[in-house]
């Protein structure tokens, strides 16, 4: 399942205004969160009070995931039985905190400061057994409030392991975080896009088409355009997300959902709008807003609806094989800056469109036999769950600089970072298309037709089937993604355009699901880029003296850490020692994600060696550091040495260079 409508007749995607009042068919899902009083993202009564507030003042069905802390949170529940009108249906919040950890015999390793990453808020960062024991409580006690199991949930992130566990407990419809980049530790990529799909047993990333299967949706409405390779997290339907670049209501929210509403020649559309009740009081008054401009949408439209579980199951059923999830630059208003999500439960591939420039932009094959690296695995340092790419344009190489002065030294990184929508021009480029020329989008039997004329007047065509890609016209490789990964033979996936018998191109890829293991180690920026414990390498690695000189049991010596494997990628240090002679007190501490800063403290006046190896014996640094006496001070501790001196005025220079840095 990939799109929500059947028929595809598309001329173009017109600025929203322009089809009001008689606005186009889609349905929009209501879905907030509730979190109770713990630690952890503190949730409000208040908050949840406004927004029931304003949904029953529209008659609005809704759902609402509740966190563990706010089902035991007694004025929470008792709150809700009192206010409940039976359009509303709750389900659960999988977020792990230390309430729920503690009842469910588990070691909670987070702290309130660092609660949600990834390897402590959710699932993915405890074994197996300890998730089945945080699943069996949460269960458990969501049956005692509710006297029944949850047929729907939902988290930022979750093993497929665990959701057949939920699976195999009633559930049936799993919200999951939008398409994003590490936002708050947590990264998704590769997954459909927009719409509900059907997910697959091994890894729920990836479309099965089987209506029997799990139903995913995502938690938020994102722009088909702007979100792709985004790493601000301002580009979707939530108030405090399209905020940060003081977006609002009229000039964003608005514009976004009508897009969504009107999807090519009456594809039926989609929005999923909530929030948290954690949420500030201005992201309150802000939902409130946002349900009013719906109600007068769905009174001015003859086919918008809010749907509630039973309608969601039952359109997603009837899905077609072929979809399209299209929009134009919300921002600059320009209708010739356009993106088109073509997606099936075989693919997805994302059309690009600038002024008269068309490419592909991003393509992702899914095979059965990918498997969800977090079923066996725990995460250490973030989520990251990354289809293999065929072609990711939102990816380019960076180079990376370590140290100050002197001592700064790069490296190009010959993996990849993402980057904003603006620098994705590159994949493969289609004929240029005629400005004047708006694409001609029709579906016949589960085949999407894109056909469009160039600049010179010349019919160009592309051919989407439920599991091949035709084009009428070969399309050419450019940009850089063959400098980042040349496709070796190991990793999984190969793509290649085809001439056919007919004349047409088709492109041919083979996936490699054998090969996943090894091609996430060997290109783990791309696949797997969690920073994780790792033995430094003495060649990639580097080790800046911070402060070479420092005053004797006034202040430390520091060291900076970039540690880094084998293949140039930051790793949290481990299986690496320090040493100095003569033996001095040292400490080390995270200071970012990728810097370890280690300090040497000594009350007694001197020249100290510090030497670094890796478990391999192989020498990360050897230097010599200073600890110097008070000279100006004490003038008679230094008196005729020299060394002291130096040790001093090196010190003096020290802290002026770094007063100014």
């Amino acid at each position: 399942m990939v799109s929500w409508g059947r028929c595809l007749l598309f001329s173009s995607l017109i600025w929203w205004a322009a089809v009001s009042p008689s606005l186009a068919a889609g349905d929009i899902f209501l879905l907030n969160q509730v979190r109770g009083r713990e630690c952890c993202d503190v949730g409000s009564l208040s908050a949840l009070e406004t927004q029931v507030t304003a949904l029953n003042a529209h008659q609005f069905p809704a759902v609402f995931l509740w966190r563990y802390d706010a089902l035991v949170n007694e004025e929470f529940v008792s709150w809700w039985r009192t206010h409940d009108t039976g359009r509303f249906t709750p389900g659960l919040w999988v977020e792990v905190t230390p309430e729920l950890a503690a009842a469910a015999g588990v070691d909670y390793r987070g702290t309130s400061d660092n609660w949600h990453q990834a390897q402590y808020a959710l699932l993915v960062g405890y074994t197996p057994t300890e998730r089945n024991a945080i699943i069996e409580t949460l269960i458990n006690q969501f049956k005692s409030v509710f006297r029944t199991n949850p047929v729907i949930a939902g988290a930022w992130g979750i093993d497929s392991a665990s959701l057949g566990t939920l699976r195999a407990q009633g559930l049936q419809i799993w919200m999951s975080v939008r398409e994003q980049s590490g936002t708050d530790s947590y990264t998704n990529d590769g997954a459909p896009v927009h719409y509900p799909y059907f997910a697959q047993d091994n890894w729920y990333l990836q479309p099965s088409g089987n209506p029997d299967d799990l139903l995913v949706i995502k938690h938020t409405t994102t722009d088909p355009l702007a979100n792709y390779g985004d790493t601000t997290s301002s580009f979707t339907s939530q108030a405090n997300d399209y905020a940060l670049d003081n977006r609002t209501l009229d000039n964003y929210f608005i514009p976004l959902i009508r897009q969504a509403m009107s999807q090519p020649g009456g594809q039926r559309g989609w929005a999923v709008v909530g929030l948290e009740n954690s949420m500030s009081d201005i992201y309150q008054t802000a939902y409130v807003a946002q349900l009013d401009a719906l109600a007068t949408d769905v009174a001015n439209s003859t086919d918008w609806q809010i749907i509630d579980i039973p309608t969601l199951l039952s359109q997603a059923s009837r899905a077609s094989a072929v979809g399209v999830y299209a929009g134009h630059n919300l921002i600059t208003r320009d209708p010739t800056d356009q993106a088109w999500w073509i997606q099936t439960s075989a693919y997805r591939l994302r059309l690009r469109a600038t002024g008269e420039r068309l490419f592909i932009s991003d393509l992702r094959f899914y095979d059965p036999a990918w498997s969800d690296y977090y079923n066996d695995h725990q995460a250490r340092g973030g989520l990251y769950q990354i289809v293999p790419p065929a072609l990711d344009a939102s990816l380019h190489q960076i180079t990376t600089c370590t140290g100050w002065g002197w001592w700064r030294r790069c490296q190009l990184r010959p993996l990849l970072a993402r980057v904003g929508d603006v620098h994705e021009l590159r994949g493969f480029r289609l004929p240029a298309i005629s400005q004047a020329d708006h694409p001609q989008l029709t579906f016949s039997d589960d085949t999407l037709t894109f056909a469009y004329h160039t600049v010179a007047g010349e019919p160009v065509q592309l051919t989407f089937t439920a599991t091949d890609i035709f084009s009428s016209h070969q399309p050419s490789e450019f940009g850089n993604w063959t400098q980042i990964i040349d496709q070796p033979a190991f990793y999984p996936v190969t793509r290649v355009w085809q001439p056919t018998a007919d004349g047409q191109f088709q492109l041919v890829h083979q996936t490699f699901p054998d090969l996943l293991a090894s091609a996430r180690a060997a290109y783990r920026a791309v696949l797997l880029p969690e920073i994780a414990p790792g033995m430094p390498e003495a060649t990639t690695s580097a080790i800046t003296v911070h402060n070479r000189f420092a005053g004797a049991g006034r202040n430390p010596v520091r060291l900076i850490l970039a540690a880094r494997d084998a293949q140039n990628f930051p790793i949290v240090p481990i299986d690496y020692q320090c040493t100095t002679a003569p033996a001095i007190d040292q400490t080390s501490f995270v200071g970012s994600q990728e810097l370890t800063y280690l300090d040497f403290t000594s009350d007694t006046p001197g020249t100290v060696r510090v030497t670094c190896t890796n478990a391999r014996g192989d020498t990360l640094l050897d230097t010599s550091v200073y600890f110097a006496s008070d000279c100006r001070r004490l003038p008679s501790a230094c008196g005729f040495n020299l060394a002291a001196w130096y040790r001093y005025f090196g010190r003096v220079w020290t802290d002026r260079r770094l007063a100014v840095h």
